[in-house]
């Protein structure tokens, strides 16, 4: 399932970067992931998802000022299920945070398994969240940590 996802990220245009939280890799599946991804990264499982992301956005690997579009998904979901052509050409109609699902759980937020920044402003304010993230160990404290104060 997950190298179907990756397949379709990669189908869409997509640079992937596969980070693993796993003890360890088996040589067969870093091999199959090495054909779909750009890199295979393993790392401790410290802030959950958003630790990974911010750990990822944070090196060389990834080039922040050419970037016009950044997906960020984790595999905590089934699917895709139908194809995701159509999605990904409604959301690259207009520039803005996409996601998936939207919860009204500790207010009103998007699901952070599956979110597309598009566009230079968008782009740049995901790395400006996660470059002020403060991680914890602990998901609610994550969460908290991760809510931006509305402004106006």
């Amino acid at each position: 399932m997950v190298q179907s996802q990756l397949a379709t990220y990669a189908a869409q245009g997509f640079e992937v970067i596969f980070v693993s939280m796993c003890a360890s890799l088996s040589g067969d599946d870093v091999a199959r992931l090495q054909k779909i991804c750009r890199a295979v990264v393993a790392r401790c499982s410290f802030g959950r998802d958003f630790g990974a992301w911010r750990d990822i956005l944070s090196t060389d690997l990834v080039k922040r000022g050419q970037i016009q579009e950044l997906l960020l998904v984790n595999d905590s979901v089934l699917g895709p299920i139908r194809p995701m052509e159509p999605l990904f050409n409604r959301m690259r109609m207009a520039e803005g945070l996409w996601g998936l699902i939207n919860s009204d759980q500790n207010g009103s937020h998007l699901q952070s398994f599956f979110l597309l920044s598009r566009g230079q402003a968008a782009v740049e304010a995901a790395f400006d969240f996660f470059d002020n993230l403060i991680l914890s160990s602990d998901k609610e404290i994550v969460i908290r940590n991760g809510v931006t104060p509305k402004l106006g």
